[in-house]
């Protein structure tokens, strides 16, 4: 499955670090510098004292399959 993660803040980023380090096709949607530093050096997560670091695709441009996530609160009922 091919996976595409638009906003590559905290919550995309952590997400697309661990799916990449799980081996799944992903690709992460941001712009301007943060695009840059992101194809530059990849990403990390501290976790615990834990360094992991992923290089997962990044790119500017729209993919074909999107997946969409809201926090619970944003859902109305």
């Amino acid at each position: 499955m091919r996976i595409c993660i638009y906003g590559a803040g905290a919550i995309g980023g952590y997400l697309g670090v661990q799916l990449a380090l799980a081996e799944e096709d992903v690709t992460l949607i941001a712009r301007g510098p943060h695009l840059e530093a992101m194809q530059a050096n990849g990403l990390k997560l501290l976790i615990d004292g834990e360094e992991r670091i992923a290089h997962p695709s990044c790119t500017d441009s729209p993919a074909r399959s999107i997946t969409s996530t809201a926090r619970a609160v944003g859902l109305p009922g």
